[in-house]
Formats: structure tokens, C-alpha cells, sequence
């Protein structure tokens, strides 16, 4: 009889921890990465092609976005008219790069401000900025630059209605816009001109944070336990 008193407790034991037991909760990542190529801005509404969090691996609690961009730049300058002397002068040439949901949840630049052009102290009556001449030949246009910039962002969002958006079977509702603003000044033998060509591309990457669902034994290791405690008393009943 003690030895059956001794078994029970054990036993039991045993049927409870294997009925409580499942896969243990803590928190788990995955990332996606997508590419926008380099193209002339101002782009809008580009979409951003990442696979959406998939629910059925738990519960996703924050999205976290990596963004890399590399900006190109040049100014070309040419005549119609005599040939001479064409001179640019550059006071700001910044960039920005906003990722937006269609849901409006994210809603400011990503990457803002961004100096294309390195400026230098010229005149400091006038500020600091980029200052190039060149000889020019009616009809051959000439070009300075390419300038180029990296910049690069991560943020982290835990909006219960993005993420909500973000999730499913599909892809994300992101899409990329761009912006270049400029002041410069610059002379030329009239008739003429100048243009300015900017193109960006974009390197992405979300990572999602969530909680596993939890993973119950199955049913037959739960039924383990009880059929354990059967044989037990079965087996003390027949050595009476």
C-alpha cells in the first residue's frame, strides 16, 4: 500500500506538468528585403514589394524598417549662343525619401534633408555653397558632377492598426516617394540653359517582432500521464 501512495503523487505530477506543457512563447524575428532600382526623382508612390507578416506564427508586437539609399546628381549647362565662359553656383540641393501605408499610420520622412552637393566657403557674404566655371562651346553641353550621397534610416514602429495592416497573406502597403529641392544660380551666354538630373534607388528591409503561438503536446503524449497512473494501480492490484 505505501508503494502505491508513493506512485500516486509521482504520477500525478507527471499528468500535470505534460498537460501544461507547450512550446515555450518567447519572441521570435523575421526579415524581408526589397529593392526599389535607381530612377529619376521625384518618383511617387513607388511600391515596396516586402511579404506581409504571416499570423499564423504568432502575434506580431512591432516592425521594425531598415532603409538604404543611394542619391545621384549632375548639372548640365549649355549655349546657343556665343561660346564663353558658363559658371554654376550651388546654395542647397537637398533630398528626402518618405515610406508612407496606405492606412496614413506612417506619415513623416524617413530620410530627410539630405545634402547632394558638398558646398564650399566661396564667399561668405553668401554662404557656403558649390561654385563652378567651365569654358563653354555653342552647342556642347557641359556637365559637372555626379555627385553622390548615402544615407540610411531605421525605425521602429508598434502601432496596433499598422500593424494590423501589415499583416496577412500578401504584400505590404508601402510605397516610396521621393523630393529634391534646389537653389542655385548660374550664367551663360544667352540663349541657354541648365538642368539638373537626380536618380535614387532604395535597399529595404522590415523585420517583424512577434510571439510564437504556443504549441500543445499532442494528444497522445498528454494521454501519457493517465494511462501511466492506470497501469499503476492495476499493476498494485494484482499482487494482492
Amino acid at each position: 500500500m505505501k508503494r502505491l501512495l508513493l506512485t500516486l503523487p509521482v504520477l500525478w505530477a507527471a499528468f500535470i506538468l505534460l498537460g501544461a506543457f507547450v512550446s515555450p512563447a518567447s519572441a521570435d524575428t523575421i526579415s524581408f528585403s526589397a529593392s526599389i532600382p535607381a530612377q529619376t526623382t521625384d518618383f511617387t508612390n513607388v511600391p515596396l514589394q516586402l511579404s506581409q507578416f504571416n499570423p499564423s506564427l504568432g502575434t506580431l508586437t512591432q516592425v521594425d524598417l531598415a532603409l538604404t539609399t543611394t542619391v545621384n546628381t549632375s548639372f548640365t549647362i549649355w549655349t546657343n549662343g556665343n561660346s564663353g565662359t558658363a559658371s554654376l553656383r550651388v546654395l542647397s540641393d537637398v533630398f528626402s525619401l518618405s515610406v508612407t501605408d496606405s492606412g496614413g499610420y506612417i506619415t513623416s520622412p524617413q530620410i530627410a534633408n539630405v545634402s547632394l552637393v558638398t558646398p564650399n566657403a566661396y564667399s561668405p557674404a553668401l554662404g557656403n555653397y558649390y561654385k563652378w566655371s567651365s569654358p563653354i562651346t555653342t552647342g556642347v553641353p557641359v556637365s559637372t558632377g555626379i555627385f553622390t550621397t548615402t544615407a540610411t534610416d531605421a525605425s521602429s514602429y508598434g502601432n496596433g492598426a499598422l500593424l494590423a495592416l501589415l499583416t496577412g497573406a500578401g504584400t505590404t502597403p508601402l510605397s516610396v516617394s521621393t523630393s529634391t529641392l534646389t537653389s542655385l544660380s548660374y550664367s551663360v551666354n544667352s540663349p541657354g540653359g541648365l538642368s539638373e538630373a537626380t536618380n535614387a534607388n532604395l535597399n529595404a528591409t522590415i523585420t517583424y517582432e512577434y510571439t510564437p503561438t504556443p504549441v500543445p503536446l499532442p494528444a497522445s503524449l498528454l494521454m501519457l500521464a493517465p494511462g501511466l497512473l492506470g497501469l499503476g494501480i492495476i499493476r498494485r492490484k494484482t499482487k494482492r
